[in-house]
C-alpha cells in the first residue's frame, strides 16, 4: 500500500487526480466541521486525520500545529511543501480574507465546491487518456493469443506436410 501512495505521488495524471481527491477530502472535512460549529484548530485536526496518504497527512498536520500556534490559516498552507502548496496557492488569499471577515466556513464551502469540480474535470482528462491505451493493451492481448492458438496449428500443419 505504501508503495502505491509513491507510484500515485509521482505519475503525471494519476497524481493529480489523486492529490485532487485528498484536497477535497480535507477541505470537505473542515467546512462540514466549520458548518457544525466546531473551531478551526479541531476542524483541521479532523481534517488532516481523515487523511490516509502520510505525505500528504504530514503536510495538513503542519498546518493544524501552525495554526493551533496561533498563524492564520493561509499563512499555514505557505508552509506546506511545493507539491501541495501549488495546488492550494489560488485559495491561499481567499482563505486569509475569508478570516478576517469571518466567513471563512462560507470560503472553505466554496473551495470544497471548485475543487470538487476541478476534481471532475482531473478524472475525465484522466479517463480520456487512459480509455485508448487499454483499448491498445486489450488489442495486444487478444493478438498474443490468437498468436498462441495459430502458430502452433500452423506449425503442425507444416510438419504434416
Amino acid at each position: 500500500a505504501k508503495y502505491m501512495q509513491h507510484i500515485c505521488m509521482y505519475i503525471p495524471y494519476i497524481r493529480d487526480v489523486y492529490m485532487l481527491w485528498f484536497i477535497e477530502r480535507w477541505m470537505q472535512v473542515i467546512y462540514l466541521s466549520l458548518v457544525s460549529k466546531v473551531s478551526l484548530v479541531q476542524s483541521l485536526t479532523f481534517a488532516h486525520e481523515s487523511i490516509s496518504n502520510t505525505y500528504i497527512r504530514t503536510q495538513f498536520e503542519r498546518v493544524s500545529g501552525l495554526v493551533e500556534k496561533g498563524n492564520t490559516c493561509g499563512e499555514a498552507i505557505g508552509f506546506m511543501d511545493n507539491i501541495l502548496k501549488n495546488r492550494l496557492q489560488d485559495w491561499v488569499s481567499i482563505i486569509a480574507s475569508g478570516e478576517k471577515t469571518g466567513t471563512l466556513e462560507d470560503v472553505f464551502g466554496v473551495s470544497h465546491e471548485h475543487i470538487t469540480s476541478n476534481l471532475k474535470d482531473s478524472f475525465d482528462k484522466f479517463q480520456k487518456i487512459v480509455e485508448p491505451l487499454l483499448i491498445v493493451l486489450v488489442g495486444v492481448m487478444v493478438l498474443c493469443i490468437c498468436l498462441a492458438i495459430i502458430l502452433p496449428m500452423y506449425q503442425l500443419t507444416q510438419s504434416v506436410q
